[in-house]
C-alpha cells in the first residue's frame, strides 16, 4: 500500500501547542512552547517525507545578529521516505538543519528551497558545510523581509488545496513506466508545498528496484494545457539545487 503523506494535522498541531512530541537527545519536543513552532512550519513546507504520524524535534545550534536561527532538525519514523538512512538505534530517519529568517508571533520568514540542508548522517555536517549553508542564507547581513517568504500560522497555504495526486502519477509514470498508484509498499510520495498560482510541489521515492529512484515533480492542478515538470534527484539528500532549477523552468511563484 502507497504511503501518500499529507500534512492535514499540521493545523491542529500548530493550535495544540501543549501536545508534547516525543524528544530526541539533543532538543525539546515540539509544540511544548509556541516559539518552537517557527522551525517546523519551514521544514514542512520545504523538507520532503515529514510525516505527522512521526515525531520531530529540533535545537537551536546558532543565532546571528538580526535573529536568524539555526536549527537542527531530527525526525522519529521507521521507513518512509528515509528508509535507507532509518537509524534503529536512536530511531531517527531524517537528519537536517534549517534557517529561519526572522520569527514573530504571526509567522515566519524564510528564505525559499536554501532554508533547509539534509544529509544522511550527522557527521556529514561539517564546519565547512556548515558555513556555505549560513552564507546562502545571508547569516549576518541586514534582514530584507520583502525577498522572503512568509508563513503564517496557523493558517498556512496550500491545506485547503485539492491536491493533485491523480496528476502526479501521470508524471511519475511517464518518467518509470509505473502505476504509483499500484498496490507497492516500496513508493512513497509526499506533497510539499504549493506556490501562488496553485502549483503544487510533489516528491516520490521508489524502493522497488535495485536502486532507490527520487523525483521532484510540479503539477498544475487541472489545467491540462501546462505541462508537467519533474527531474530525477541524482542525491536526494543534496537535492536544493535540482530544485530551484526545476521551480525556475516551472515558473514557480515563491509563496
Amino acid at each position: 500500500m502507497i504511503f501518500v503523506m499529507k500534512k492535514i494535522c499540521l493545523v491542529l498541531l500548530i493550535l495544540s501547542h501543549f501536545v508534547c512530541l516525543a524528544s530526541c537527545d539533543f532538543g525539546t519536543s515540539f509544540y511544548v512552547q509556541s516559539e518552537e513552532k517557527a522551525a517546523y512550519v519551514v521544514s514542512v513546507y520545504n523538507i520532503p517525507g515529514i510525516d505527522s504520524e512521526g515525531f520531530f524535534d529540533s535545537e537551536v545550534i546558532a543565532e546571528d545578529s538580526y535573529g536568524r536561527k539555526l536549527y537542527r532538525i531530527a525526525h522519529f519514523l521507521p521507513g518512509g521516505f528515509y528508509g535507507e538512512a532509518y537509524d534503529e538505534k536512536t530511531g531517527i530517519n531524517l537528519r537536517a538543519y534549517v534557517i529561519t529568517q526572522k520569527e514573530t508571533q504571526k509567522g515566519v520568514y524564510y528564505l525559499d528551497t536554501v532554508c533547509y540542508l539534509m544529509r544522511i548522517s550527522w557527521d556529514e555536517f561539517t564546519d565547512e558545510l556548515q558555513d556555505e549553508f549560513k552564507a546562502l542564507n545571508h547569516w549576518e547581513t541586514e534582514l530584507k523581509t520583502d525577498e522572503l517568504c512568509f508563513k503564517a500560522y496557523p493558517n498556512l497555504g496550500g491545506l485547503e488545496l485539492d491536491v493533485p495526486y491523480s496528476e502526479v502519477g501521470e508524471a511519475f509514470h511517464f518518467y518509470t513506466g509505473k502505476d504509483l498508484y499500484e498496490e507497492n509498499e516500496n513508493v512513497f510520495t509526499d506533497f510539499v508545498c504549493n506556490d501562488h498560482a496553485g502549483k503544487c510541489l510533489f516528491f516520490v521515492r521508489d524502493f522497488s528496484g535495485t536502486d532507490i529512484r527520487s523525483f521532484a515533480i510540479i503539477v498544475v492542478p487541472g489545467n491540462t494545457d501546462s505541462p508537467h515538470h519533474a527531474v530525477e534527484l541524482e542525491d536526494f539528500y543534496d537535492q536544493n539545487q535540482d530544485i530551484i532549477a526545476l521551480k525556475e523552468k516551472a515558473n514557480w511563484e515563491t509563496p
